[in-house]
């Protein structure tokens, strides 16, 4: 079995960010990296309590990162840049291994799940901040999936929002699937948004989400006029601007937490919206491939039960989306809280 990785590098320390349920301290000296984290934890609180989790991040050239990891460590490494594999040490300790525009990162996690440790590969041209975010996400969701299932709690590849009449609606797609664009087509309607990607489920069918700007796409830009301005600004790497939507929206355009009432698992097609029932034993795969940040991460028995819980309490349904926003927007808000009177 891979054997535990050894880091050489002190960390420095630096404020503890407050998420739902968990505190987390955040240390590293490369400013790369520092500023890739910063973005993606920028709207959470800071707090001066003490940290749940500690993570140590740091850039490492290929040198210093083969003689951190260990040969049977790096044999697992994946030959492609598919989704990131998850192995476990001798010791209990939960490595992850990726590669991500040509860059090997890695990211282990003590047995008891109050360490972290984030690194990536950084060669002589520093790369694109977009690049070190990705990465950054690549490596701590998957760490954050695990410590928060300790908690009793579920992270989830998903979007939440909270409609005026007060019904919650889960969104479930993979990237690029509609969710970032549903939820700003109801927003901009009036209703609040939980979070556009990640979700943290708790016991009962209440979700929080995890904040952080949204990455628009130039398609969903252009459905939006307020949002036009913004393509000017997009990334010419990546094609995506960064938009913080209570600056847009206002805000009260946030919910910190909501209670789901209807699961819409969303299927991109062409003409006006429709909603179908979905079976539950599909509905509950693919809750489980939203439960999953990289392979071989493991669904226990408790996470299953916790899916299992929040398909009971909430109708669930595949949406067809249309091809037109704007009315996607009002035709859930419209019909929203019918599809919730019909239970599965």
């Amino acid at each position: 079995m891979p054997q535990t990785l050894a880091f050489r590098q002190p960390a420095m320390s630096f404020p503890t960010y407050h998420l739902p349920g968990l505190r987390i301290a955040v240390s590293t000296q490369t400013a790369v990296v520092r500023k890739a984290l910063d973005w993606m934890l920028q709207l959470f609180p800071q707090t001066m309590a003490t940290p749940d989790l500690l993570l140590e991040a740091s850039g490492l050239d290929m040198e210093d990162l083969k003689a951190a990891i260990s040969p049977g460590t790096l044999a697992a490494l994946p030959g492609d840049e598919a989704d990131p594999i998850l192995v476990e040490s001798s010791s209990g300790e939960l490595i992850t291994l990726g590669r991500f525009a040509g860059l090997v990162y890695c990211a282990t996690l003590n047995r008891e799940q109050t360490h972290a440790r984030l690194f990536c590969e950084l060669n002589k041209v520093e790369p694109p901040q977009s690049t070190i975010q990705s990465i950054m996400a690549l490596m701590l969701y998957p760490v954050l999936r695990e410590v928060f299932l300790q908690n009793h709690c579920l992270l989830l590849h998903a979007a939440a929002i909270k409609c005026p009449n007060g019904t919650g609606i889960q969104l479930v797609a993979e990237s690029g699937g509609g969710k970032t664009t549903t939820s700003l087509a109801m927003v901009r309607r009036g209703a609040r948004l939980i979070s556009d990607d990640l979700l943290v489920a708790g016991p009962g069918a209440a979700v929080r989400g995890l904040p952080k700007p949204l990455n628009l796409r130039a398609p969903t830009l252009g459905f939006f006029k307020e949002l036009g301005w913004l393509a000017a600004r997009s990334n010419p790497r990546t094609g995506k601007s960064s938009l913080i939507p209570q600056l847009i929206y206002g805000p009260a355009c946030l919910a910190s937490v909501c209670t789901v009432d209807i699961i819409y698992f969303l299927k991109l097609s062409q003409g006006r919206p429709a909603i179908t029932r979905m079976p539950a034993s599909m509905a509950l795969k693919k809750l489980v491939e939203a439960h999953a940040f990289c392979i071989r991460q493991p669904t226990s028995g408790e996470s299953l039960s916790g899916l299992c819980d929040l398909l009971a309490s909430a109708a669930f349904y595949q949406l067809e989306t249309g091809d037109n926003p704007e009315y996607l927007g009002q035709w859930l808000l419209d019909n929203c809280l019918g599809h919730a009177r019909k239970l599965n």
